[in-house]
């Protein structure tokens, strides 16, 4: 599957979305690993492995995709400007 496919394209607005997502999804990993919490995807608490480890771990999933998903984004932007600017 091709990002087109998905309708992200290589333009400066995904890129900035992407570095968003980047900074802000990391901040929450941080929070996982230290203290085995994340915010919730449905309201503002957060949810704790202790209390609820099945919703936990599918919250992480689904974050830690969307994580990966912007660092190729980044990487495929970064890589083609740097193409571009050696031709």
């Amino acid at each position: 599957m091709r990002f087109k496919e998905l309708g992200i394209t290589n333009s400066v607005l995904w890129f900035l979305i992407s570095m968003f997502l980047f900074f802000w999804l990391g901040h929450q990993f941080i929070g996982v690993v230290t203290v085995l919490e994340i915010p919730n995807l449905r309201t503002n608490d957060l949810i704790s492995f202790h209390s609820r480890p099945i919703w936990f771990s599918v919250v992480v999933l689904f974050k830690a995709l969307v994580w990966l998903l912007s660092i190729v984004v980044i990487y495929k932007y970064v890589l083609t400007k740097l193409k571009a600017k050696n031709t």
